[in-house]
This record gives C-alpha cells, sequence and structure tokens, in this order.
C-alpha cells in the first residue's frame, strides 16, 4: 500500500489467504488518504511478479456512532451488500458515461451533503440535497476516470461508494 500523496510512505500486509482486513496493515492506512494498491503471490518462499496496481480511498476507520442498524439487502443485480439504516442510496448506472443518478432512502429530515472527491482526495464537487427528493443527478460535467462519493447526513451518518466515468 503506497500512499498515493506521499510515495515515501509505504504500508504492507502478509497473508496466507487471499483476503487482506485493512486494519492489519502495518503502519496503519489512514483515514482520508488514497493508496495505489500491489499485490503479489508467494510460492514454496518464492515472490512471484507483482499483479497490477489499483487504488482504494480509506474514508472511514470504523463506522461512526449512532442511531442506526447494520442490514443484508440483495440489489437489484442480486449481490449482497452491507447498509446502514438511516441514510442508504443507489447510483446509477455506474459506470456511466454521462450523469450519476442517485436515489436516496433515508428516515432522518436534515440535508444530505454529497461530496465528490477524485482519488488524489481533492474535493471536486459538493451538493446538498433535500432527503424529500429522493433522486439527484450529478456527474455530466466530471472527466473520464474513478471517484468516491460520501453521503453525509447529521452528525454520525456517513457512507461512501465508488463511480467510474467514462469517455
Amino acid at each position: 500500500f503506497t500512499d498515493a500523496s506521499n510515495p515515501g510512505n509505504v504500508s504492507t500486509h502478509t497473508s496466507a489467504s487471499r483476503w487482506v482486513k485493512l486494519s492489519d496493515v502495518q503502519p496503519a492506512l489512514q483515514v482520508g488518504s488514497f493508496y495505489d494498491v500491489r499485490t503479489r503471490a508467494v510460492i514454496d518462499g518464492v515472490g512471484m511478479c507483482y499483479g497490477n496496481v489499483c487504488q482504494i480511498g480509506i474514508s472511514s476507520a470504523m463506522p461512526p456512532a449512532g442511531n442506526y442498524t447494520l442490514r443484508t439487502i440483495i440489489d437489484e443485480s442480486g449481490e449482497v451488500i452491507q447498509v446502514r439504516d438511516g441514510l442508504n442510496f443507489g447510483i446509477n448506472p455506474n459506470p456511466s458515461n454521462d450523469i450519476f443518478t442517485v436515489s436516496l432512502f433515508t428516515n432522518q429530515t436534515e440535508l444530505v451533503g454529497i461530496n465528490v472527491y477524485d482519488m488524489t482526495g481533492r474535493m471536486i464537487q459538493s451538493h446538498e440535497v433535500d432527503p424529500s427528493n429522493d433522486q439527484f443527478r450529478f456527474g455530466d460535467d466530471l472527466i473520464p476516470g474513478v471517484y468516491m462519493v460520501e453521503f453525509t447526513q447529521g452528525p454520525t451518518l456517513r457512507q461512501t461508494m465508488k463511480v467510474a466515468k467514462t469517455n
């Protein structure tokens, strides 16, 4: 894990399986940072070639305390996902070559903050949406790339999703 804004800051983790808990990476990954991630297999003690680089963003070390519950739902494509009651959303289409449509589902009355970040962690757009408007559109002015979209509501509800803008 190489810090995208500070390439000299490298964290590592060795796993006996192909799964990695981000909390096990040392030194610890920092909330609000983006990392270039490379993996490689080690077979009989011999390190193989590294795979392609992907980039991740760390939006929150733990869900903030709040009055919500975690539940499992199945989305329209059949994918099983974990959601926190209180602030839920969907973004379609994703990826998109034009406009993203956000569908909001919340039981709160406070405005929903929607912040769009590029992969360096720089905020590109910031919006506030009335939760009674169950749909919001954005992204027609984004250049092709990968973005993190952060949704916030009140002091405790926060969730993030990755979107891809294509040509």
